[in-house]
């Protein structure tokens, strides 16, 4: 295990706290994180308790070639008196379409609620600073396997290439192209 490591997350209503957090899980198309305040820090300075947020490439300040500018952001809470959930469909920073779930605590008798773009000015997700305290070795992980199955793809991509010519080529390449979207997309974690 490496020691921490700080990274910005796009996180939204956290203002200015300082975070830190674990990775449950990577893969090339989504992680996971689990926030928490510092140790020792008081609850009325802080209030993210086992908060987990899952997001994409796409959410990166700085966008990985290839990677597409949109994606889904999801964040839980659970504590003793409510359960809290947010789904966004997002637009790099912005929030396009959103559904809570607020089950407990100040649900206004709506638990589900689906909020669209015009009516999202609540929503600031900013990027914040993180201190990734454990987990670390789930990225590397998670880097090492995407480096990788970009290597094989392109590797069968050459050898179809150069056995096929014409339209029936073309075909080849996006086959394997699917195959590789595919075998990322179940290798993805269920949290």
């Amino acid at each position: 295990m490496s020691g921490p490591i700080t990274t910005s997350l796009l996180l939204d209503g956290v203002g200015t706290q300082t975070l830190v957090a674990e990775v449950l899980g990577a893969d090339a198309t989504a992680t996971t994180y689990l926030l928490n305040c510092p140790d020792g820090t008081d609850s009325n300075d802080c209030g993210m308790y086992n908060g987990s947020v899952t997001i994409g490439p796409w959410a990166s300040q700085t966008l990985p070639p290839g990677a597409k500018e949109t994606g889904n952001w999801d964040f839980s809470m659970s504590m003793d008196t409510f359960q809290f959930s947010l789904h966004c469909e997002m637009s790099k920073t912005v929030a396009q379409k959103c559904t809570t779930v607020n089950i407990g605590g100040n649900n206004d008798n709506t638990p589900t609620l689906t909020i669209s773009a015009s009516e999202l000015e609540d929503y600031s997700f900013t990027y914040v600073p993180v201190t990734i305290t454990a987990g670390q070795d789930l990225l590397s992980s998670a880097t090492a396997k995407a480096t990788a199955s970009d290597s094989k793809a392109s590797s069968s991509s050459s050898s179809a290439d150069a056995k096929e010519t014409g339209a029936a080529a073309s075909r080849a390449v996006g086959i394997l192209a699917a195959l590789s979207v595919a075998v990322l997309t179940t290798s993805a974690l269920v949290l």
